[in-house]
């Protein structure tokens, strides 16, 4: 985790697949993971991976964002 003045401002994971690249992945975060989930299902998106509180999410063209649930943190 990569922090600056005292905020959150990213992290290293392992990636589980081996087809995956390095790469960076912006998150945003969100007050409702699941209505998140549908609404960019609606506009023709898809959901990646999804694990506790954060989804991976694609547009129709296939990039990537990832979405965490933040209760009353909306951003």
């Amino acid at each position: 985790v990569f922090t600056s003045h005292g905020q959150l401002r990213g992290g290293l994971v392992s990636a589980r697949r081996s087809e995956i690249e390095p790469n960076w992945l912006p998150y945003v975060l969100v007050s409702d993971l699941d209505a998140t989930l549908v609404k960019a299902a609606k506009l023709g998106g898809g959901v990646l991976a999804k694990e506790g509180g954060s989804a991976i999410v694609v547009d129709p063209t296939g990039a990537a964002i990832g979405v965490t649930e933040r209760k009353g943190e909306a951003q």
